[in-house]
């Protein structure tokens, strides 16, 4: 049974609460504070991906061994997804002389997401996925295949931190400025 994509991201939203590290206390919407369960994927090995960028070429996430990469996953129909592109194209400015890199996995259509791109003026590396791409997103940790999805890859290719939903700005410093 295949689900409509808008429907993963709006799980996204709604699972953004579970999917923090571990220890962590989040500030749901309703006001209450939930410790959540790290991703199975944290402490493990980056697992392989090769993908198309917007111009044809492919790229393995191998070509940023030994730097410290944000992964995330993300499609432009998703509004969450939307939200934060402007986040992480700041982080990527901010910290990548330091040897940090964010790489955007787009699970949509090649013209749309070089439309969103162009309009948007992103300034990090985006690369093509498809359903197989969504898939492999599990690899990651993303358990419920929800979008946006991030994870923060060390300079030893160790995932060690993941993120389903919308990343806010102190967490995604606090999970990188440790590893650069």
């Amino acid at each position: 049974m295949t689900r409509p994509l808008h429907i993963l991201c709006a799980a996204g939203l709604v699972l953004a609460l579970a999917a923090c590290g571990p220890g962590d206390e989040r500030e749901d919407p309703f006001g209450e504070t939930a410790e959540a369960p790290a991703s199975d994927a944290v402490g493990q090995p980056r697992p392989a991906l090769t993908l198309d960028d917007l111009g044809g070429r492919s790229h393995h996430l191998d070509e940023w061994n030994g730097q410290v990469v944000l992964v995330n996953f993300w499609a432009t129909w998703c509004p969450p997804c939307q939200d934060e592109m402007p986040l992480l194209d700041r982080l990527h400015a901010r910290y990548e002389d330091e040897g940090f890199a964010v790489v955007g996995i787009a699970i949509d259509r090649r013209d749309r997401v070089e439309q969103f791109v162009e309009a948007h003026g992103i300034g990090f590396p985006v690369l093509l996925g498809d359903a197989e791409a969504a898939r492999s997103s599990a690899d990651f940790g993303n358990a419920f295949g929800a979008l946006p999805f991030s994870a923060v890859i060390d300079r030893e290719g160790i995932i060690r931190f993941t993120w389903m939903g919308q990343l806010q700005e102190a967490e995604a410093v606090a999970a990188i400025e440790p590893l650069l």
